[in-house]
C-alpha cells in the first residue's frame, strides 16, 4: 500500500459520503482510507459500517472514544498500512490530482523526507453569503497557483485537513501532542521543522476543497477557542513567540487594544452578524470590519 489517507470524523454522518466520493474519483488508486470516528453522537459509526464494501477502495473504519483530533489522527497512523500518510479532514473534498500529487512529491524526496501542506480552499458554487464570500477573498490570497512546490521559510504552519509526510516521519517525529484542544497541526509543524529540521512545503495540486461555511459569529467563536489553545502553548513552548515574535500577539499596544477590545464586544459582534445597517454599507467597509474583527479574535487575543 502506497498511501493510507486518515480522516478523522465527529457527528459527520450526513457529510462523510462527500469525502468518500472525492476519494473515489482520485487519479491515484493505490490507497486505503481510514476513517477514525472520533466518538461521534450521531449515527456515524452504523454509516461507516455500511459504506465501507460501497467503495472501490479499502475503507477501515475505527471507532473510538471522543478525544480530539490529536488522537484521531495519531489512532489513524498507528494502524495505517501506507509508506506515506495523507491526512484530510471530513469536511473536506480533495480535488482528483490531489493524491497523485501528495504521492510525487515525497517520492521525489526520499532522501530528504519533508512535510507537504496544502490548499484548503471554497468551492465556488457553494459559497452563500457576504461573510463567505470575504472568507474566499481572504483565504484563497494566501495560496500562489505556482506548479512547483514551495518551500516555507520563515512559516511552520500547517493545514492540518490537507497534510502528507512518510510514515517513518511521522514515527520520528512522534505523532500529534495529545491533549491539545486546537492548534495541534500547528505544534506539529514547529517541532518538526525547529527540533527536527523537516523542511515544510506547500504545492498548489494538492488543493482540496474545504466546506466549511460558518456564520460570522460561528468563525469567531472558532478563532476565540482556538487562540486561547494557543496561549497555553506557548506559555508551554515561549521559543515559538521568539522565532516568530510578529505571528503572535497578543497583548496589543494603545490605541490597537482598545480598538481590538470594541470588536469584540457583544454590541460590535451583533451589528456585524446582524444588523440591517451594517448590511447597507459598502462593501469595502463591510470587509475592512470583517477583517479588524476576525483580527481581534485571531491575533490581537488578550482575554
Amino acid at each position: 500500500m502506497d498511501i493510507s489517507v486518515i480522516v478523522p470524523s465527529y457527528n459527520r454522518a450526513s457529510q462523510i459520503t462527500n469525502i468518500l466520493d472525492a476519494l473515489k474519483a482520485q487519479t491515484f488508486k493505490n490507497f486505503e482510507a481510514i476513517i477514525v470516528n472520533d466518538g461521534s453522537k450521531d449515527n456515524t459509526k452504523e454509516v461507516l459500517e455500511q459504506l465501507k464494501n460501497e467503495y472501490p477502495f479499502p475503507i477501515r473504519p475505527i471507532h473510538k472514544e471522543n478525544a480530539g483530533r490529536a488522537n484521531a489522527r495519531n489512532t489513524g497512523a498507528e494502524q495505517a498500512h501506507g509508506k506515506i500518510l495523507v491526512f484530510f479532514d471530513d469536511d473536506c473534498r480533495p480535488n482528483p490530482e490531489s493524491l497523485a500529487s501528495h504521492y510525487e512529491f515525497h517520492t521525489q524526496r526520499t532522501e530528504q523526507p519533508a512535510i507537504l501542506d496544502g490548499p484548503a480552499l471554497f468551492d465556488p458554487k457553494l459559497v452563500e453569503g457576504d461573510f463567505a464570500e470575504w472568507r474566499v477573498e481572504v483565504e484563497h490570497s494566501w495560496y500562489k497557483n505556482d506548479p512547483e512546490p514551495i518551500e516555507k521559510v520563515d512559516n511552520c504552519s500547517l493545514s492540518g485537513g490537507n497534510i502528507s509526510l512518510l510514515k517513518s516521519t511521522w514515527d520520528r517525529i512522534g505523532g500529534m501532542a495529545v491533549g491539545m484542544n486546537d492548534l495541534e497541526d500547528y505544534e506539529l509543524g514547529f517541532r518538526a521543522k525547529h527540533q527536527y529540521g523537516i523542511k515544510i512545503f506547500i504545492w498548489w495540486n494538492t488543493w482540496i476543497y474545504h466546506d466549511d461555511f460558518k456564520t460570522f459569529r460561528e468563525f469567531l467563536d472558532r478563532r476565540y477557542h482556538a487562540m486561547g489553545s494557543g496561549k497555553k502553548l506557548f506559555l508551554a513552548k515561549p521559543e515559538i513567540i521568539e522565532i516568530y515574535p510578529h505571528r503572535w500577539i497578543f497583548d496589543p499596544t494603545f490605541p490597537k487594544s482598545a480598538i481590538f477590545k470594541f470588536f469584540r464586544t457583544e454590541f460590535m459582534i451583533r451589528f456585524i452578524d446582524k444588523s440591517f445597517l451594517f448590511k447597507l454599507l459598502p462593501q469595502k467597509m463591510r470587509y475592512k470590519l470583517y477583517h479588524v474583527a476576525v483580527l481581534a479574535a485571531n491575533i490581537y487575543c488578550k482575554e
